[in-house]
């Protein structure tokens, strides 16, 4: 029994080893952490130029908080005012101006399906915590239809095809951490793997 004992923690320790140089590898975690940056720039890109109608409001409550929430609309018919369609919202900007003088800000960025694609956390604006999320979709105009009611309005029939479930997700943490996890399939249940990455530690 003590053999076996010995032996479980001797594999486990040569796995922790083993993931710890390959997670503090300054060539990878450069890397993945470049194109999590080039990931996240194109999200912004993508949805800030789709964007179509925003509105703002203002919270004291220990402080000032200032909500923003950013929406786009789907093409309907021709004959149909833009501002009847449907508005889903693309983006969330919460700035929080706090007693004690700092400022937090929160920002997401969502798919036209509604899914989290990128969420960032600064502090005195520096960033804290950036996370980017990939989804198994259907494009919007496939999967969304614009139809008017007998009432007369408007409103959008959505057929299936759409995970909630992230297939890959990768965290930024304090800028020297990365979490990168994938998933194969749209279940949760599905088997995933999870890589962590550390930048190398500045040699005394």
């Amino acid at each position: 029994m003590t053999r076996k004992l010995t032996f479980s923690a001797g594999i486990a320790l040569i796995t922790s080893l083993a993931a710890q140089a390959q997670s503090s590898d300054p060539a990878r975690f450069a890397t993945e952490r470049d194109s999590l940056f080039q990931h996240a720039a194109a999200i912004r890109s993508q949805t800030d130029g789709q964007i179509r109608f925003f509105k703002t409001s203002f919270l004291a409550i220990r402080g000032t908080r200032r909500c923003t929430k950013s929406y786009s609309t789907l093409s309907g018919p021709t004959n149909v005012s833009v501002d009847k369609l449907p508005l889903y919202l693309r983006k969330k900007h919460v700035v929080k101006f706090k007693r004690v003088g700092t400022v937090v800000e929160k920002v997401y960025y969502y798919t036209p399906q509604g899914n989290l694609a990128l969420s960032e956390y600064y502090q005195d604006g520096q960033l804290v915590r950036l996370t980017a999320s990939d989804y198994l979709e259907v494009a919007p105009g496939d999967r969304v239809k614009v139809v008017k009611t007998e009432a007369g309005k408007y409103t959008t029939v959505t057929s299936k095809g759409t995970s909630r479930t992230p297939i890959k997700q990768v965290k930024f943490l304090r800028g020297d951490y990365l979490e990168k996890t994938t998933r194969k399939g749209l279940s949760q249940g599905n088997p995933s793997n999870t890589e962590y990455f550390v930048a190398p530690r500045p040699q005394n």
